[in-house]
């Protein structure tokens, strides 16, 4: 089962700032950032709850961005739908 994922603005905004950092820093080094973001949400879609939890209430957890310090902090949200 692939797990949808809803992103903030937040989210976006950290994005934008992290490929814009990257992208003065080295060539080529903001497109290698995108690609392991990217390869971090499929696996997250993936798998969700292979993470571990970061806190105590048990709802949040994190996977890191490999070879950049960064993880993406979340949470699963079950979905019931109505007939």
């Amino acid at each position: 089962m692939q797990y949808e994922l809803i992103m903030s603005a937040i989210t976006f905004d950290e994005t934008d700032n992290a490929f814009s950092f990257y992208e003065i820093q080295s060539p080529g080094l903001d497109e290698r950032f995108l690609k392991s973001r990217e390869d971090a949400y499929k696996k997250l879609s993936h798998s969700p709850q292979f993470y571990s939890y970061i806190n105590s209430a048990k709802d949040l957890r994190d996977i890191k961005i490999d070879n950049f310090p960064f993880v993406i902090i979340f949470k699963i949200i079950k979905i019931r739908f109505l007939s």
